[in-house]
């Protein structure tokens, strides 16, 4: 995977969280793989509503929408875009810090890059253990990390 870029729309006023760019490159890794451009959006829920209303007709905020970007049917590019504002509503529902919510709807839109989609039960629970597998990528060398600190 090339360099992932991370967009931060001006109106959050924030920061990426500093682990999020590496531990989605190793998600993507154990997900794909393939060296393509992939762009993070961090944005607001009313941006959000707008590009879900443009590209999915649905007129609402949401937590995160996924944009691939192929030639020739290969996949060379894509950008997902995450409702911040969204996303920490859902981090309390969770009991979950707001960096740990990022990752997970960034590692869903990964997943979307790499082919999968969640029509059906069976493609959900192939997406699912794809998400699964590309989390514990991504946070495996931070569990490392503490571990060897521990010992």
């Amino acid at each position: 995977m090339k360099p992932l870029k991370i967009q931060i729309h001006p109106a959050l006023h924030m920061r990426a969280p500093r682990k999020l760019s590496w531990q989605l490159q190793r998600a993507w890794r154990s997900l794909d793989g393939r060296a393509v451009d992939l762009t993070l959006r961090l944005t607001t829920d009313e941006e959000m509503t707008v590009l879900n209303g443009r590209f999915r007709h649905q007129w609402r905020v949401t937590d995160v929408l996924t944009f691939p970007y192929s030639t020739v049917g290969v996949l060379c590019a894509g950008d997902i875009v995450i409702a911040v504002r969204r996303a920490g509503r859902q981090a309390r529902e969770r009991k979950t810090p707001l960096a740990t919510e990022l990752l997970r709807l960034a590692v869903h839109g990964l997943a979307h890059l790499a082919g999968h989609d969640h029509h059906t039960a069976k493609t959900f629970v192939a997406m699912r253990q794809g998400e699964c597998r590309a989390l514990l990528a991504a946070l495996m060398t931070e569990a490392r990390k503490k571990c060897l600190a521990s010992s």
